[in-house]
């Protein structure tokens, strides 16, 4: 969760190490308590602790890939499976499909997301952005959680969009995005240069991470300008280098013998064909904290 990168400084070693220490500190004592509650009152009361069923796992499926992140070390029995909930696109619903057939300069995808309320991003965040799209011959479709009066006429606002189908549109040349995980994979999937706007967490590793391999301009939301906006994007149009390298990792990330999906499906299946495949399963999840410090 932080913007540090596998080359650290000793002050963002430290960094980590805080930030690891408090993650496992709040593991423990809220997020388990609460998982385990919640299990029992779903499941019934006869349940380990959610802490003994996570040792217990001798296949772990992440969403992950080693093309985007850093190479690491892994155990067999950990799959890699970045891009599962990326679909087949389905036909837009009218309306986005003229607005987006009929864009001469194409498309830009404005959103942040879920998770992220429009209020987090800065005060005049709003009034800062329309200035500057009201300057682009693109057209925007813009995922915003509340109504905007006097909107461009360049501009599409919805409160939802089919995001995954959005971005498959071939029209589309600009994805703006808060960096959440999932959005950066459909991004790379379909090789749609992104502008980084993080306010969170692993946003901010993730648009720190594109940005470090040129395939991003990160943008603080919080300290952005109507300018730098319009200039960011203007760079990220016209500069080739973008499209280039998003090509490029979304080539990395898609060439794999088995997809995303089949390979959940793959490794699900071997664990029931091998009795839960505990040959897989590492003695590192049994040593106490004193061994494995030691």
């Amino acid at each position: 969760i932080t913007s540090a990168n596998h080359h650290m400084t000793f002050y963002q070693r430290c960094e980590n190490l805080f930030y690891y220490i408090f993650l496992e500190w709040y593991t423990r004592f809220v997020t388990e308590p609460f998982q385990d509650q919640l299990m029992r009152e779903v499941f019934g009361p006869n349940l380990p602790h959610v802490r003994d069923i996570v040792k217990q796992a001798n296949i772990i499926i992440v969403n992950h890939h080693f093309a985007m992140n850093s190479p690491r070390p892994v155990l067999p029995g950990v799959v890699e499976i970045a891009g599962l909930h990326i679909s087949e696109p389905k036909p837009l619903p009218q309306d986005l499909k003229d607005f987006m057939d009929g864009a001469e300069h194409g498309v830009i995808l404005l959103s942040f997301g879920s998770n992220v309320a429009s209020n987090w991003l800065g005060e005049g965040f709003e009034d800062k952005v329309l200035l500057a799209i009201r300057q682009l011959p693109q057209r925007v479709i813009w995922k915003w959680d509340r109504d905007i009066s006097n909107i461009p006429p360049n501009v599409k606002l919805s409160k939802w969009l089919p995001q995954n189908d959005i971005m498959a549109h071939p029209k589309l040349r600009l994805f703006i995005t808060h960096c959440g995980l999932l959005s950066t994979q459909e991004a790379i999937y379909r090789r749609v240069p992104i502008m980084g706007l993080p306010v969170f967490c692993d946003q901010m590793d993730n648009a720190e991470l594109l940005a470090r391999r040129n395939l991003s301009i990160y943008l603080d939301p919080q300290k952005i300008t109507s300018e730098l906006f319009l200039n960011s994007v203007k760079e990220m149009l016209s500069n080739p280098m973008y499209k280039k390298n998003m090509e490029q990792m979304g080539d990395l990330m898609t060439d794999m013998p088995l997809t995303s999906k089949q390979q959940a499906v793959f490794w699900s299946e071997y664990a029931i064909r091998h009795q839960g495949a505990p040959h897989l399963r590492s003695a590192a999840a049994d040593m106490s904290w004193i061994q494995d410090m030691s």
